[in-house]
């Protein structure tokens, strides 16, 4: 029996069909320009170790290795990006990023590759700034998404323009636009975060009835807030945040318990989460 479920929990750390690529910014407009990012989604089922899985673009001497200890639970993201200052100065609430890349994309479209660690190819898209492929996403605003993220990424037909400058580290705008694909609920819910305890990230999940604006922040027991990671208006319907366990200055804080607050209007909810070391 020991055995049987050694094997188990193996499997769920190595599940890797679920990984997908699934918001390109390549092209930032003038008023607003984050740099380059992508971000990577786990669609599947299982916690997915992406340590040392690497990341290109057409040019193999452009590679970008991911870090050690970094995993992906079910349904989270993660953004990989080209100059963390200029993504955290336009984003400051995502926290679930990791960089330097060390490489941009083309604004005129090109090969991106995502290698397991023992160099399989999991995913890859082509991308262009053509019809029929979208065109707002060249150096108009919007990022360039997948309209949901169980689509095949080949096929242009399943990107869209995000609404505003996108939404990386969370759900993409284009699925939530979708009513087919999403169920707005008829109030204002808060899932316990997951997993907890956790090490080194737990994903925070919450719905909204209609667009609001949203505050998400930490606090310790005594009360002292630790880090906002939601501080802005959002839309209808299913949300997420990850909290990676730092502080607003992105340094690890210590384990044990802490409180998240999420305030919509006159409504608050509080959980506790749990950090191990």
């Amino acid at each position: 029996m020991k055995f049987t479920v050694i094997i188990v929990l193996t499997l769920s750390f190595i599940l890797a069909d679920g990984i997908v690529i699934n918001e390109i910014n390549y092209n930032s407009s003038d008023d607003f320009n984050p740099e380059d990012w992508v971000e990577l989604h786990n669609a599947s089922d299982g916690i997915v170790d992406i340590s040392n899985w690497v990341f290109k673009d057409e040019d193999d001497d452009h590679n970008f290795t991911i870090p050690e200890n970094t995993t992906l639970a079910s349904g989270d993201f993660i953004v990989l990006c080209d100059d963390s200052s200029a993504f955290t100065s336009q984003f400051p609430a995502v926290s679930n990023f990791v960089g330097e890349i060390g490489f941009g994309f083309s604004g005129g479209g090109e090969l991106l590759r995502l290698y397991d660690s023992d160099g399989t190819l999991i995913d890859t898209i082509n991308y262009d700034d053509s019809d029929p492929w979208q065109e707002e996403p060249d150096g108009d605003g919007p990022t360039l998404e997948l309209i949901n993220p169980n689509l095949d990424n080949a096929l242009a037909e399943n990107w869209a323009a995000s609404e505003e400058h996108g939404s990386p580290g969370s759900i993409n705008t284009s699925f939530l636009l979708a009513t087919d694909q999403l169920e707005i609920p008829d109030k204002f819910i808060v899932h316990n975060n997951y997993p907890n305890p956790f090490n080194p990230a737990t994903t925070i999940n919450y719905e909204l009835p209609v667009n609001n604006f949203v505050n998400v922040t930490i606090y310790d027991m005594v009360g002292r807030r630790v880090k906002t990671l939601v501080n802005q208006h959002l839309t209808a319907g299913k949300q997420s945040i990850v909290w990676n366990g730092t502080n607003e200055q992105a340094i690890p804080v210590a384990g044990g318990v802490y409180v998240y607050t999420i305030k919509v209007e006159n409504s608050r909810q509080s959980g506790k989460i749990i950090l191990l070391k």
